[in-house]
C-alpha cells in the first residue's frame, strides 16, 4: 500500500510542495514548510516513508519514531489523522511542538481492543494513564481541529468535544465539517487554508 495514496495525504503533500515551490521554502520534512518552520503530517507516512507499525500505531513505537528519527521540535507544524492525532497528543504531553492539528482525534479507545493494544489511551475506568492536557497546552500553545458531523468511528459528543475541550479549544480552533466522514477522502481545503 501507497499511503501517499491514501485518503488525502498525497494531496496534501502535493499542495504543500507546491506551496514550497511559490514561497521559496529553505525546508521540508514529509511534506512542505512553512517560513521557519517545518510542516509534517502524521499518518502511516512521515519523512517520506512509512511509519513503523503501520497497522498497530503502537504508542512507544510511534512516539519513539516521531522523536529520534523526525526530530518534531517547536519549529514543527504536525498535522494528525485518526491514530496520528492521538499519537500527536501523547507526544505534546513530553517534547515541544510548535503547532498542532488534529483531524479525527478521539478520546478513548471507542471500547475496541486493537485501540486500548495501542497505548494512548485512559484505563475505562479513568485509574490509569490518563490524558494530561496541562502538559501537552504547556509543550503546544497552537491547537486545532477538526471533525465531522457523521465520522463513523469517532463520535462527536463523547469523543470530538471531549478533546476539544481537554485542549480549551475556540471556535477559532475547532471546525466542524459536514458530510466528512472521517476524512477520507481528497481534497480537504479547509486544512490546506489553515497550512498556508
Amino acid at each position: 500500500v501507497n499511503i501517499r495514496d491514501c485518503n488525502w495525504y498525497g494531496w496534501l503533500a502535493n499542495e504543500l510542495m507546491e506551496l514550497k515551490t511559490k514561497k521559496s521554502f529553505d525546508d521540508v520534512v514529509a511534506c512542505g514548510a512553512l517560513s521557519d518552520h517545518r510542516v509534517l503530517l502524521i499518518m502511516r507516512v512521515a519523512g517520506g516513508e512509512d511509519m513503523p507499525d503501520p497497522f498497530a500505531a503502537s504508542r512507544e513505537i510511534w512516539i519513539s519514531h516521531m522523536k529520534d528519527k523526525i526530530g518534531i521540535d517547536e519549529r514543527t507544524l504536525a498535522i494528525g489523522h485518526s491514530s496520528g492525532s492521538e499519537a500527536l497528543m501523547r507526544y505534546a504531553e513530553t517534547e515541544n511542538v510548535g503547532a498542532i492539528i488534529l483531524v479525527s482525534a478521539c478520546y478513548t479507545d471507542l471500547g475496541d481492543e486493537g485501540e486500548r493494544r495501542s497505548g494512548y489511551y485512559p484505563s475505562r475506568d479513568g485509574s490509569s494513564n490518563p490524558w494530561n492536557f496541562n502538559a501537552m497546552k504547556a509543550n503546544c500553545q497552537v491547537f486545532y481541529q477538526f471533525h465531522s458531523d457523521n465520522d463513523p468511528f469517532i463520535p462527536l459528543e463523547d469523543e470530538a468535544l471531549a478533546v476539544r475541550e481537554g485542549l480549551g479549544l475556540s471556535d477559532e480552533h475547532f471546525f466542524m465539517l459536514p458530510r466528512r466522514s472521517h476524512f477520507f477522502d481528497a481534497p480537504f481545503p479547509e486544512l490546506l487554508e489553515l497550512v498556508d
